[in-house]
Parts: C-alpha cells; sequence; structure tokens
C-alpha cells in the first residue's frame, strides 16, 4: 500500500510524509524506535555515571570539610599557645626592666639606685675596688 500524504506532530508543529509506501514506513519507525530505545538506555547510563561521580564528589566534600575543621582547630590551639607565651615574654620583660639598673639620663651621666627621684638609699654589695681615681 503506498501512502500519498501523511501528517504527523501537533497541529501547531506538524510535518508531512509524502509518496510513501508502508513498508518503507514501517522500517524508518523501526529505526526510529530503535534509536529513541538506545538513546534512553544511553541516558540512563550517563545520568548513572553523573550521580556516581556526584555521590564521589559529595564524600571528597565532606572529606575536605572535616580535614578544614581540624587544620582550623589546631591553628587555634597553636595560637592560643602563642598568645599565651607573649604573655609571659611581656611580664618577663617588664619585671626584668622594672628591677634594672638604669641611667637616669639620655646622656648616660648619672644612676640613681632606685630610680631616678628615689629618696629611699639601697646597699650596693659585692663591688670591687676602683682602680682610677675618679672610681667610685
Amino acid at each position: 500500500m503506498t501512502v500519498s500524504q501523511l501528517s504527523t506532530g501537533l497541529s501547531t508543529v506538524e510535518s508531512q510524509i509524502s509518496n510513501s509506501s508502508t513498508g518503507a514506513l514501517s522500517s524508518s519507525l523501526s529505526t526510529t524506535n530503535s534509536n529513541v530505545a538506545s538513546l534512553s538506555t544511553s541516558t540512563s547510563t550517563t545520568a548513572s555515571s553523573l550521580s556516581s561521580g556526584l555521590s564521589t564528589t559529595n564524600s571528597n566534600v565532606a572529606s575536605l570539610s572535616t580535614s578544614t575543621s581540624t587544620t582550623a582547630s589546631s591553628l587555634s590551639s597553636g595560637l592560643s599557645t602563642t598568645n599565651s607565651n607573649v604573655a609571659s615574654l611581656s611580664t618577663s620583660a617588664s619585671t626584668g626592666i622594672a628591677n634594672s639598673v638604669q641611667y637616669d639620663n639620655p646622656s648616660h651621666t648619672k644612676v640613681t639606685l632606685g630610680g631616678a627621684g628615689s629618696t629611699t638609699p639601697v646597699t650596693l654589695t659585692n663591688v670591687a675596688a676602683g682602680t682610677n681615681p675618679t672610681d667610685a
């Protein structure tokens, strides 16, 4: 049987097939159906592969998140220790400066034990005898 004209598709997007025999049309439809089935299988396989890849990616992101959290915690702990050490050093330096003997002025012409302006006498012991006539 020969079909002179066959319309397919939606009424708004219509295609026409002209002068086809039913055998040729049947063969074409069979090929089309086979191609659609193959595409469906291929799409399903690709979607499954993408899903598996996404699962691996999610696992890697979760692992990275845990690793980053652990690293941040270690850095925070290390920073806290460093801050404590700096505070301790600052206290030691302040105590050392307060107990040191220093010149009364930048020209280094006078030293007052007990600090500049101090009126309380202090004892200075274990002092070697001077060698110059101006040594105290």
